[in-house]
C-alpha cells in the first residue's frame, strides 16, 4: 500500500478507477482516446445517468468489472 498526500489544483479531480476502466485510460505514459474522453468530461460534476453512461464504452476486450468514485472538490467553500 502507498500513501500519497497531497493537495489538488483548483482544475483537478480526483479519480479512483478500477482496472476494468483504467486499462483504457493509458498505456504505459501514454494517454488513450477513453482517457482524453473522460478527462473531458469528468472535468466538471455530472449526473448520477450521465456518469454511469460515460463508463459504459464498448470494446471486445472491454470485459472486466468498472468501478469509479470520482471527487470534485467544493472550491467555493474555501474561497472566502
Amino acid at each position: 500500500v502507498a500513501v500519497t498526500k497531497r493537495r489538488l489544483g483548483d482544475d483537478e479531480v480526483l479519480v479512483l478507477a478500477t482496472d476494468g476502466i483504467g486499462n483504457f485510460v493509458t498505456r504505459g505514459d501514454q494517454m488513450l482516446e477513453v482517457g482524453d474522453h473522460l478527462a473531458k468530461v469528468l472535468r466538471t460534476p455530472v449526473r448520477a445517468d450521465a456518469f454511469v453512461t460515460e463508463l459504459m464504452f464498448d470494446f471486445v476486450s472491454a470485459d472486466d468489472d468498472r468501478t469509479a468514485v470520482v471527487c470534485w472538490p467544493n472550491r467555493q467553500q474555501h474561497s472566502a
